[in-house]
């Protein structure tokens, strides 16, 4: 008679189990599902926000304002910026106070990381003239004020953001208004390590109103090395400029024209690992607001776009090409959202839910450990006029990637061949673009739609020397091209 090992059954079963939970758990990390990991809330006396956020080796440094703690100017009170010193688990450590202001409507985002560990922060102050100047800070990781430094002019200037160098300078960047015709310029403004200007550049209103971000970019094809990429809103489109070095527009580019002609509260251009860039924004309709993201090739081709009811404040594209994003509205709550590079959504996950309390977040800090921390504000529910400091740490959101800024990889300069040609030639270009041929008194004789690779047709011209003109994604070109 057989004996039955009750204790071996059993053992057997518990591991089964186990090894059930295992792979459900492997499962579950394998799929990047994101979740809450915790959630902190700081109240003052009034109105307070968090408007950027920087991962630092303690936990977190923010930049925020308070409305209590805010200043008078021509009649209008604005609050008062503040630095906010996080552990890893978002409790404060200490909040210093910068002497300034802020303009509630501009979401100011200058708050960056230094190359030795140090921090720039740009706030808002009060010139000797009575206008809005900008104040730079250099903080040390642990809230101390190293020193600060303020430009002005002979307008009002509202800072945005800001892009930190490699060699510890920085370029800030926002817009002024044209007093009294009420036209805004955007303006970017480079300083060294130690806040000395270099140079200074004003855009035309008509086209660069509102800059809101600014990131590095480099491209020899456009012949642009150490230059950068500025993005923001005009009415209701969303452009980009690509600068050089010194900040001189060398080509720019619309991407969204809203059919409802609503005027953008936010916008931006990134690009992607995949050679695309992400336009995306908020804007108001008869006060129903609206958030749009559009992913485009580099010829500017819309690839796919969609739009959702509330605001989109923070975005930003993983190492698998899928864009990330942070939307709420009102008192519909807050969400994260994963977006796949085919338009299709690969993860959502609500943030907050609560039908009295509005809740959004203005910045993010993207970590390694696909982790991120959301910030923003909430509202009282018992006072909907005040609003808190919030902070939310989500898990699977994807690793993001510092995206290479050289954006299409072309040679310096394009050459024709074979050079001298009989029946063709073609151009070593890696872009497709339009190609036009002319004769030397400037005549278009042929236009061609030229892919990588094509052969221009030239057999049906007589044989002498033409001049040619390459028009693509990433600048123009011209040369000679000889037929025999």
């Amino acid at each position: 008679m057989a004996v039955i090992n009750y204790g071996h059954l059993i053992f057997c079963a518990l591991m089964k189990k186990v090894l059930i939970l295992i792979i459900a758990i492997a499962c579950f990390l394998k799929t990047g599902a994101q979740t809450v990991v915790w959630t902190k809330k700081y109240q003052w006396d009034d109105l307070s926000t968090i408007t950027a956020i920087q991962k630092t080796d303690e936990g977190y440094l923010a930049k925020g304002i308070i409305s209590s703690r805010g200043i008078r100017y021509y009649g209008e009170s604005y609050p008062k910026p503040v630095l906010i010193r996080l552990d890893e688990k978002g409790d404060s450590i200490q909040t210093i106070d910068l002497d300034g202001f802020e303009h509630t409507i501009t979401f100011n985002k200058a708050l960056k990381k230094c190359p030795n560990g140090d921090y720039f922060a740009a706030v808002n102050v009060e010139d000797t003239l009575h206008y809005k100047a900008i104040r730079l800070f250099k903080v040390s990781p642990i809230g101390e004020i190293r020193w600060y430094l303020d430009y002005s002019d002979t307008l009002n200037w509202l800072v945005k953001d800001m892009c930190v160098l490699p060699d510890g300078g920085a370029v800030l960047i926002g817009s002024k208004d044209a007093e009294p015709t009420a036209l805004y310029h955007g303006f970017a403004i480079k300083v060294d390590k130690d806040g000395n200007e270099k140079w200074r550049q004003i855009y035309t209103p008509s086209v660069y109103t509102r800059p809101y971000f600014i990131s590095a970019f480099s491209d020899s094809a456009m012949e642009i090395q150490n230059g950068f990429l500025l993005s923001g809103g005009a009415g209701s489109s969303i452009w980009a400029a690509w600068l050089d070095s010194l900040g001189n527009i060398k080509a720019e580019r619309k991407y969204w024209k809203d059919p409802g002609n609503s005027a953008l509260v936010f916008a931006g251009v990134i690009p992607s690992p995949d050679r695309t860039y992400i336009a995306w924004g908020s804007n108001s309709i008869f006060n129903a607001y609206k958030w749009f993201v559009g992913k485009y090739d580099s010829r500017g081709i819309k690839l796919w776009g969609h739009a959702e009811s509330g605001h989109c404040r923070s975005l930003q594209v993983n190492n698998i090409n899928q864009v990330m994003l942070e939307y709420d509205y009102g008192q519909g709550g807050a969400w994260f959202r994963k977006i796949n590079p085919d338009s299709s959504i690969a993860g959502s996950v609500q943030l907050t839910a609560n039908a009295r309390q509005e809740t959004a977040f203005n910045a993010v800090a993207w970590m390694g450990g696909d982790s991120a921390v959301f910030a923003g504000y909430q509202n009282s529910p018992t006072f909907p006029g005040d609003g808190d400091m919030y902070f939310v740490k989500i898990a699977g959101v994807g690793s993001p990637v510092s995206v290479k800024p050289s954006i299409v990889s072309e040679p310096v300069s394009l050459v024709p061949y074979p050079n001298p040609a009989k029946e063709s030639f073609s151009l070593n270009s890696r872009v497709p673009g339009e190609l036009v041929v002319y004769n030397t008194s400037g005549q278009s004789i042929s236009v061609h739609r030229y892919e990588p690779g094509d052969k221009a047709d030239i057999s049906g011209l007589a044989p002498g020397l033409y001049l040619y003109r390459f028009s693509s994604s990433v600048g123009v070109s011209a040369g000679k091209i000889v037929k025999e």
